[in-house]
């Protein structure tokens, strides 16, 4: 889910104004609009945290994910309230994660996505552990790392990151070689082509598994949420 946009300083939109226009536009759903008059007050030198997580929302509504993402990790790094960057972090791993998960990023581009996806996801549930839609689009986005991997996960996955969200969710375990229990070769240590015919048998089955599982969850990305 894309936090939505932040309510700029009262001041600054007592009387009208740039700033004013926008939120204006932004709530009567002129995303256009207001991704232009956030981007002339950036022009005219307002690059506070709000006007770039409010603009970068802006563009994330638009599917323009690429130019939104910039403006969402300013706003993420910037010295700001813990709130303005939690939702800083958020949006930013969702400029990666939906488009990933919609199908419309090229194959060699999507696991660099998804890594940067999990780290801003990770990023947020620093700030706050406790947001179930931050976790959900977390393991979302580690199941899909993992796919991408064949199966495997990814060295990302071995990182310390904050507790919750399925970020080290254990895989179903392979079933152990052991001797035969009758019949011709009982008693006998089990070859390793026998062990590696059994494996392989089991991470075909776990993949399948995922890929069922993941065409299900991959309509279940958090979007958008109004302030």
């Amino acid at each position: 889910m894309t936090r939505g946009m932040m309510i700029a300083a009262a001041a600054a939109l007592i009387g009208g104004g740039v700033l004013a226009d926008a939120e204006r536009a932004y709530r009567r759903g002129d995303f256009q609009g207001a991704a232009r008059a956030y981007g002339r007050a950036l022009a005219e030198g307002d690059s506070s945290a709000v006007v770039r997580y409010n603009l970068g929302t802006a563009l994330l509504r638009l599917g323009r994910h690429d130019e939104a993402r910039p403006h969402l990790e300013a706003a993420a790094r910037a010295r700001a309230t813990e709130d303005t960057r939690f939702r800083g972090a958020y949006n930013a791993g969702g400029a990666d994660l939906q488009p990933v998960a919609g199908g419309r990023v090229p194959s060699a581009q999507r696991r660099e996505r998804l890594v940067r996806a999990i780290n801003h996801y990770r990023r947020a549930l620093l700030l706050n552990p406790d947001d179930a839609d931050a976790k959900w689009n977390l393991e979302l986005a580690n199941r899909l790392l993992r796919q991408q991997d064949g199966g495997g996960g990814g060295d990302d996955e071995k990182n310390d990151g904050p507790s919750g969200g399925g970020q080290n969710a254990p895989s179903p375990a392979a079933p152990q070689p052991r001797q035969g229990t009758g019949g011709e070769g009982a008693g006998r240590p089990m070859t390793r082509e026998q062990a590696e015919r059994i494996l392989a048998g089991a991470e075909a089955r776990e993949q399948r598994i995922q890929r069922q599982q993941l065409k299900q969850d991959q309509t279940r990305i958090h979007g958008v949420r109004d302030w």
